[in-house]
């Protein structure tokens, strides 16, 4: 009994939906055509509508890249010319702290020098003079 009121049930669905068993005609197709030209616009339109978005937002990060670039490359070259002069400035420091003390000594030396050379003439003058003077006395007494 179940069985012949679900075949009933399924013929006249059948008969009630004779659009399943309709052909297509003309206009149908034309009205077809026009909704996918009409939905093959909207997507076109998305599609540009993204392209355009997506450029905008290209472009807005290229500049926001360029920006953080240029100001990094400032940066840089700020802390470049910090390192730079204080290389330079432990340059002359080191100079200045090996040179000056270098230089004290090697004036130091210099003058020792110098005075052991007047004190080796000056000795060897009164060397020269207590032969001579001796040499005298020895002639005087003989």
């Amino acid at each position: 009994m179940k069985k012949l009121g679900l075949f009933f049930l399924v013929i006249a669905f059948l008969c009630l939906s004779t659009s399943a068993f309709a052909e297509l005609n003309v206009d149908d197709l034309e009205k077809i055509q026009q909704l996918l030209d009409k939905l093959e616009d909207r997507i076109d339109k998305r599609f540009t509508d993204f392209e355009k978005h997506l450029s905008e937002d290209i472009q807005d990060l290229d500049k926001r890249l360029s920006g953080n670039i240029q100001t990094l490359d400032k940066n840089f070259g700020e802390r470049l010319s910090f390192h730079s002069s204080l290389i330079i400035a432990l340059i002359i420091a080191i100079i200045g702290f090996v040179s000056v003390p270098m230089g004290f000594i090697t004036f130091s030396i210099s003058k020792f020098e110098r005075n052991k050379k007047r004190r080796l003439r000056h000795s060897a003058r009164k060397l020269k003079h207590l032969k001579h003077n001796c040499l005298w006395k020895i002639r005087i007494r003989n």
